[in-house]
């Protein structure tokens, strides 16, 4: 079909909710609700080829009275596509695009059946692979693969290179839609993709690599072989940001973050592992309060605390959510996340003049790249209360000081046998004993409650023994 439209003499596009005589200049939401503010044409998934494709196409509104062509209106195109003028001019072969600059355009376009969100760019990507309706998402999975073996174009991994949420078990794209933010990502040279990392790379490390390391990487049966410069997160042995040979705006590389977990990173997985859903944590927060403290902030705001039950997922996958005490204006944050198969559970302590949105921001990007790191002390300790298991019941502790105070934050965590997709976690604020230790410990079950009802029984008896001292003296 792109060959058939490339070779076309002319062609003619009907508009039929453009009423004018031209072509809207600003997005009209109201007008035009179901297609982002701008004509339907624009907004359907095989219309991207019959717009880029031909030399020539005329535009029609619903009278079939002629609104322009597609020269003539190159700049109205470009606010609406995000195509380059020079595309929409001259073609693909007068400045090649990259492979995500020629995704992000299909990232807003709809198709009626899923497939055809990846056979509508075949043409514009010059690859080919079959068609096979029924096999719904997977198709633009195919596509990703059939680019990577006939192309060494690193931007295909650059999909949500500014996103600051989410993670997925997979280094390719599910949809279209994840390419939104490469609509400038341009390809880079080996030579100066090179020149660009010499500053954080040793000299021997670069003139030791064979050149065709930076230029090649493959599809295995075992995930996608590539070379790639790491830099280690700051606080994170185990996330790693890795640039790519293609850039956005400006001169240096794009980077994206790569997560390690119980496996090397030498094959990075094309395929999803099976979701395992949605992760609940159900919270006990009741006895902060009579210590004073007041949950005042849940961060980011899209992420929704009902009924002291919180769900985390791979698109909102970290949680902050801040408790202070106004006397002594005592802070601090409880730091939840899911990613990568794992949950986490952490308290950020911190006396800070910042207002309570921008430390619970704060903390929010300064612990997302490390929540795998702080997941893994959490899944060892739980790993070995599994191995001697006999109650049913996962239950581990860690306590955190308070600045400047013999209080500590306690934080109980539960694994209990009817959440298999959850975990529960109790807050209190206790004294330090002087053998707290900030790591996660186990506690079993049956020691918790009786040292529960224990300090009950202990509360009462003392309480009685009072009354009757005053009984006694009055």
């Amino acid at each position: 079909m792109y060959r058939w439209y490339e070779n076309s003499e002319r062609c003619y596009s009907y508009l039929h909710d453009v009423h004018e005589s031209a072509i809207p200049d600003d997005r009209d939401e109201k007008r035009f609700p179901e297609s982002h503010g701008w004509p339907k044409w624009f907004s359907r998934g095989w219309t991207l080829q019959e717009l880029v494709a031909p030399k020539v196409v005329h535009f029609f509104n619903k009278e079939w009275d002629p609104v322009g062509d597609k020269s003539s209106l190159s700049s109205t195109l470009t606010k609406i596509t995000r195509i380059p003028a020079n595309i929409l001019a001259n073609g693909l072969s007068s400045k090649q695009p990259s492979v995500a600059q020629i995704i992000s355009w299909a990232a807003d376009r709809r198709t009626t059946r899923e497939e055809d969100k990846a056979y509508s760019l075949l043409g514009l990507l010059g690859v080919h692979i079959p068609m096979l309706y029924g096999e719904g998402k997977n198709a633009f999975r195919r596509l990703q693969l059939e680019i990577i073996r006939k192309s060494n174009d690193q931007s295909i991994f650059a999909w949500g290179h500014t996103r600051t949420t989410g993670c997925s078990g997979s280094f390719l794209a599910d949809d279209p839609s994840y390419f939104r933010d490469c609509s400038e990502v341009e390809r880079m040279e080996r030579e100066e993709f090179i020149a660009s990392v010499r500053g954080d790379t040793p000299e021997k490390g670069l003139s030791d690599l064979p050149e065709e390391r930076l230029r090649t990487f493959s599809v295995t049966n075992d995930g996608i072989q590539i070379w790639l410069p790491l830099t280690p997160c700051r606080r994170a042995m185990s996330v790693f940001e890795a640039r790519l040979a293609c850039r956005s705006c400006d001169s240096q590389p794009i980077t994206i973050i790569l997560a390690r977990f119980q496996s090397i990173y030498t094959f990075l997985p094309y395929q999803v592992e099976r979701c395992r859903g949605d992760f609940i944590f159900e919270l006990d927060v009741q006895m902060l309060s009579h210590d004073g403290f007041v949950q005042h902030v849940v961060f980011p705001h899209d992420v929704v605390l009902t009924d002291n039950s919180l769900t985390l997922s791979g698109t909102n996958d970290c949680a902050v959510i801040v408790f202070e005490r106004e006397e002594d204006n005592a802070r601090f944050a409880l730091v939840l996340s899911y990613g990568f198969g794992q949950h986490s559970v952490h308290a950020i302590i911190c006396k800070s003049a910042m207002s309570r949105e921008d430390f619970a921001a704060h903390v929010y990007r300064n612990t997302r790249r490390g929540d795998l790191d702080t997941s893994c002390p959490l899944h060892n300790a739980r790993q070995r209360a599994i191995s001697k298991l006999h109650s049913g019941r996962i239950c581990l502790v860690k306590h955190v000081h308070l600045p400047q105070s013999i209080q500590v934050v306690r934080m109980i965590y539960g694994k209990p046998p009817r959440l298999s997709d959850g975990c529960t976690v109790s807050i209190d604020i206790t004294q330090c004993t002087g053998c707290c230790a900030p790591i996660w410990e186990e506690l079993d079950g049956v020691r918790i409650f009786f040292w529960a009802s224990m300090h009950e029984l202990i509360i009462k008896v003392f309480c009685s023994s009072l009354k009757l001292l005053i009984h006694q003296v009055s």
